[in-house]
């Protein structure tokens, strides 16, 4: 096949899958690009007392019992901006001329290290979570509502505690300098979405310091009526989600019409965005966070909580909390890091006191079928297993997807055993292509083909997606399959047996002969040993903080294991720019038309008991296949 018709035909796929709203907007920034040139009302209206006053309060609730990094944040004190792993040391932030990525200069932008250092240097007066006399201070008054039961406007009974004020003319210097240094449209700066992520921060800090400074309210205004005319309708997705929560957060505290415009297109966005499981579209663990957070800030800064807000915030604090390990790190399923942005247990907090839930939180094994995730949780402590079995990606919004279909991680009690590789970084990584390759998941590669076809930093051409065969909540167990671009079928069942362990059994399917390889990624804390001459099977002794397991490979007919960078193989991506060294398991065997391959992960065992439990293994093995 020619170069040019292999290029057309990787157009084709990609293209195909868009919605014609997405084609007609990006055609119309190429071919007639926004002219409007954005302004300010005068006089400027005051900004909505009550919503600074609520901002405040979720901010000394989120400052007491989630700071942030002490050390890493006071670096941009010193002079230290730290992003993707890569620091730029200067007396001010440095808006323009640096050499690095758009990614880097994009959380310059974003402002986030000035909310953090305005969470950090506050008082110790905000109220504990949980504890006598916590909450948020703000009282909600009923009134009837046909869907939630906690619905009203909210009224507040005390000031905002007073942040320490040394810290506040640094920031606002930043924010005049930011202004001066950055006119309406300059590049990168003016971007739709580091706009709404700057609107978003720039909302807060004014709520977490009392600002009233007409240069800042002039900005903003600015900043609201460009976005506005910029939404990022051509991406869609959480991009056009944070687009529009901006206009809401920032309109409504300016006394700004696009907040009510904001708000409106909010609940369409949450409509066609979050699913009725509670996830995400784009089926990725981080930004589903972020959807969570903006959408809780919009709360917060809303008089009167409409019932569709608060049952979106609901229902999507319920996958989150679904799809979180012990630790409280979120498994990495398509782009994402178990260790950045804001912690899933500060997003849950949050947004039990904004839109406080209507019924105790659920746990065990629970099915997200729409999303396309379950989670299996044994009965008796033998650990969680989450697993992506079904949907792959939203087809319209792939830029996201990983090749992960049939991967799982595995985690017991606090401590997570295996994972997905997770996400270093996007354009700027040289380790994109690696991340969202199928060997980075803890799946089965099939004669070294990737499950989708991803092109560029963001694009997938062919992609498959896989179909759940059957579901059994209370033992649990799991089985699921897909077809490959190739033709090849490979069907994958998790089920946690009786006797104390759990079984993965993986039948791959082809015409003609085929290979495969499994592969299992360690979580860096866990270590590997093979214990050798106590079974024909491959069998390791998996060590981990508070916690061990055996680990019995069946019907490989080979078993490596390599830890450190391998071409991005073991290597393990916590953040964005930061790789820790871990140990990886890969098994392979060959295959004519069909081949059963699989492991069973025996947690909490003594060594005494191992020769028994590989009996057990190998009959129940026997009877699976």
């Amino acid at each position: 096949m020619g170069r040019r018709l292999t290029t057309a035909l990787r157009y084709w796929h990609t293209v195909r899958h868009l919605r014609l709203s997405q084609l007609w907007w990006r055609m119309r920034c190429r071919v007639a690009p926004i002219r409007h040139v954005p302004k300010a009302p005068e006089p400027l209206p005051p900004t909505d007392t009550a919503a600074r006053e609520h901002l405040a309060q979720l901010l000394d609730v989120w400052a007491k019992n989630a700071s942030p990094e002490t050390e890493a944040t006071n670096a941009f004190l010193q002079g230290r901006f730290s992003f993707l792993n890569k620091t730029v040391q200067s007396r001010t932030p440095p808006w323009q001329g640096l050499d690095v990525s758009k990614l880097w200069a994009y959380h310059l932008h974003y402002f986030d290290y000035a909310r953090d250092l305005a969470l950090l240097h506050g008082t110790d007066k905000a109220p504990l979570l949980g504890g006598a006399g916590g909450g948020l201070n703000l009282i909600r008054i009923p009134k009837p509502s046909p869907n939630l039961s906690r619905e009203g406007s909210i009224k507040v009974l005390a000031s905002p505690t007073t942040p320490h004020r040394e810290c506040s003319p640094k920031i606002k210097g930043w924010l005049l300098d930011w202004i001066e240094k950055n006119p309406p449209g300059t590049p990168l700066a003016w971007d739709a979405f580091p706009l709404s992520q700057r609107l978003i921060n720039w909302s807060l800090l004014i709520a977490r310091y009392g600002w009233d400074d007409t240069p800042i309210r002039t900005s903003m205004h600015l900043q609201v009526d460009y976005l506005a005319q910029r939404l990022e309708r051509d991406l869609d997705g959480n991009h056009l989600l944070k687009n529009v929560a901006a206009l809401t957060v920032s309109g409504t505290l300016l006394g700004s019409p696009h907040g009510k415009r904001g708000l409106a297109l909010l609940q369409r966005e949450c409509a066609a965005q979050l699913l009725s499981d509670g996830g995400h579209i784009e089926r990725s663990s981080l930004y589903h966070g972020q959807v969570v957070l903006d959408l809780i800030i919009v709360a917060a800064t809303l008089e009167s909580i409409p019932d569709w807000l608060s049952k979106a915030i609901h229902n999507a604090m319920d996958f989150l909390a679904g799809v979180m390990h012990g630790d409280g790190c979120c498994a990495q399923f398509n782009d994402g890091a178990a260790e950045e942005g804001v912690a899933p247990q500060t997003i849950l907090a949050l947004g039990n006191l904004v839109c406080p839930p209507d019924a105790d939180e659920k746990t065990g094994s629970r099915p997200f079928p729409d999303s396309g995730i379950y989670r299996l949780e044994s009965p008796n402590g033998g650990g969680t297993m989450i697993m992506k079995p079904k949907k792959a990606m939203a087809d319209y919004q792939p830029g996201h997807a990983h090749s992960d279909l049939l991967s799982f991680e595995y985690s017991i009690g606090k401590q997570r055993i295996f994972v997905n590789s997770g996400t270093h970084g996007y354009a700027e990584s040289p380790y994109r292509d690696y991340c969202r390759r199928t060997r980075a998941h803890n799946t089965v590669c099939i004669n070294d083909q990737d499950q989708h076809e991803h092109w560029s930093s963001f694009r997938v051409a062919r992609r498959v997606h896989g179909t759940v065969l059957a579901w059994d909540e209370a033992k649990p167990a799991l089985r699921a399959a897909y077809t490959s671009l190739q033709g090849a079928r490979h069907e994958r069942q998790i089920t946690w047996e009786s006797q104390g362990f759990w079984l993965i059994l993986d039948r791959v399917t082809a015409r003609g002969a085929f290979s495969l390889d499994s592969i299992l990624h360690l979580h860096p804390d866990a270590t590997l040993e093979a214990m050798d001459g106590i079974s024909e099977q491959h069998v390791f002794r998996i060590a981990a903080p508070d916690t061990s397991l055996l680990l019995i490979v069946l019907n490989a007919d080979s078993v490596q294991t390599h830890r450190g960078d391998k071409c991005g193989a073991g290597l393990y991506f916590p953040r964005f720019g930061k790789s820790i060294p871990t140990t990886t398991v890969v098994a392979s065997s060959e295959g004519m038309e069909s081949r059963d391959m699989g492991f069973a992960m025996v947690p909490n065992v003594n060594e005494s008991d191992a020769g028994h439990l590989l009996d057990t293994v190998s009959t129940t093995w026997e009877q699976r296949t």
